[in-house]
């Protein structure tokens, strides 16, 4: 846990830095062009669903195959990886757009075609280009245990980037096709310092004719886990990222923005799990290599207990001040009346968070093949539920899908996984975790301060804050926090 740790605390330090500047933007920059925020949240939901489709699994190969390719001193994986994905990239390119040009001629549907629209289309597919190759490298560096650097470079300075473009195209310096290259010229520029990155970590291992040093058995299993990879990641969309881009055809783009902003507020529950997630999957794929079966449920239970803590923390911090953020928030009253969508959304993301890291066992264990079944039957029933209720309930509609389809497909896998494996992330601590959940939409009502907004909040979460942290402590509800905490004090009281 000593690696996971560190770059897990690195990598929520920086996702919360730039949760600042988002919380910043979605306060005060975004609500100025609500239009343009949904137009670029729909060009990159759409991307990101593009992904999978375009690449298939060949990203997956990265974290599941590097340890065999490093402990056999097989040379060229790198090179072995764009192979796959810029042939894949090809093949499906064109698979595609021949698709765009027949669909007029074979469909009637409105909502299918609408998503070909070349207004939409084209920016999202090249948006999809650019994040296939940055998700490339992004993985690579993960294998070699480092994560901080790629997820400044990435995610982080998207924060800084999207208020940018708003702001722009808010004071007419940018119009529509503006902010587009703006966001095309801010991946190529992020790409280029990933290479460099890579680079020196060695990690761009490149040797063309690796091809010729694989045997006949690797190739059908690369062949086998390549489509996996790609329907398993696409199950996942469908599961997890379908919602924005059907509000952008079932209704239109400036709900997108709306919807996305509470996507944001549920997305920072999820920070210290994309940070952990990230960096325990080559050392998951790596314990199955060597069958370190204690060290995963070792891994499974503690990033669970830890993970439910920090997330309840910021459920509960976001959830009591709700409206006090749309009294500060420019133009908040716009989306005042759909409040409960980060209600249900951000539920479901606690309930991710507490069953830890089970896709990560689920996909790099022998029983992988599962949870592409699950992952489809679950984006499936994701799409029709988002079609019955966005039709039924507007944006409000997307996120009940969105929540049904998270703790159905969470609660399939901790079960498939506690039957092959006998391991679950559960323990006492959990019916504690779920009481302090309870208690925090009790008390919601009660917190209805009538100051200024500002120190309502500051209020409202200084008291939280205190009464949960506390709680937490004399709970034990986590040795490592609780550890964490003596240290600090002990650095206090020495200084």
């Amino acid at each position: 846990m000593g690696v996971i740790q560190r770059q897990g605390l690195k990598t929520s330090l920086v996702n919360y830095l730039g949760i600042v500047i988002g919380a910043i933007s979605t306060l005060f920059i975004y609500p100025l062009d609500w239009d343009i925020y949904g137009n670029i949240q729909y060009w990159m939901s759409t991307a990101i669903l593009l992904s999978p489709i375009l690449r298939l699994g060949s990203t997956s190969l990265i974290n599941k195959y590097f340890p065999h390719f490093k402990q056999k001193g097989i040379k060229g994986f790198f090179s072995l990886i764009l192979m796959i994905t810029f042939a894949t990239m090809l093949i499906m390119s064109t698979l595609l757009f021949a698709i765009k040009f027949a669909l007029p001629y074979i469909s009637s549907s409105e909502t299918i075609n609408k998503f070909f629209e070349d207004s939409s289309f084209y920016p999202a597919y090249i948006l999809s280009l650019l994040l296939i190759s940055l998700s490339l490298l992004q993985r690579q560096s993960s294998n070699f245990k480092r994560i901080v650097i790629p997820e400044i470079l990435t995610t982080f300075s998207l924060k800084l980037v999207l208020p940018s473009l708003v702001i722009l195209s808010f004071y007419e310096v940018l119009d529509l096709d503006g902010v587009f290259y703006g966001l095309v010229i801010y991946n190529l520029i992020v790409l280029l310092f990933l290479l460099v990155y890579a680079k020196k970590l060695g990690a761009l291992d490149l040797d063309w004719s690796v091809r010729k040093r694989i045997s006949p058995k690797l190739k059908t299993d690369l062949r086998k886990y390549w489509i996996f990879g790609g329907l398993n990641y696409f199950g996942t969309i469908l599961a997890y990222k379908i919602d924005a881009v059907m509000i952008g055809n079932l209704l239109n783009k400036t709900m997108v923005g709306y919807y996305s902003t509470y996507l944001f507020l549920a997305s920072v529950l999820e920070i210290p799990f994309r940070s952990f997630d990230r960096i325990s999957g080559p050392i998951i794929s790596k314990a199955f290599e060597n069958n370190q079966l204690d060290l995963i449920e070792d891994i499974y239970k503690k990033s669970s207990r830890n993970l439910m803590v920090t997330g309840l923390l910021v459920f509960g911090g976001i959830w009591l001040n709700m409206d006090y953020l749309f009294e500060i928030m420019k133009n908040g009253e716009d989306i005042r009346m759909y409040k409960h969508i980060f209600l249900f959304l951000g539920i479901a993301k606690l309930f991710d968070t507490l069953t830890s890291v089970n896709n990560l066992i689920l996909i790099y264990s022998k029983w992988y093949r599962y949870n592409l079944i699950f992952l489809l039957l679950l984006g499936t029933s994701n799409i029709i539920l988002n079609i019955f209720f966005i039709n039924r309930f507007g944006i409000i509609g997307a996120g009940y899908s969105t929540t049904i389809s998270i703790f159905a497909f969470n609660l399939v896998k901790s079960l498939f996984i506690y039957n092959k494996f006998k391991m679950h992330p559960f323990s006492k601590k959990s019916y504690l975790q779920l009481l302090v959940l309870v208690a925090i939409l009790a008390i919601e009502p009660i917190f209805n301060l009538e100051f200024h907004p500002v120190i309502s909040v500051m209020i409202t979460s200084l008291t939280f804050g205190i009464c949960f942290l506390s709680f937490v402590w004399f709970s034990k509800m986590s040795e490592e926090i609780n550890s964490t905490i003596k240290g600090f004090l002990k650095k206090i009281k020495l200084n």
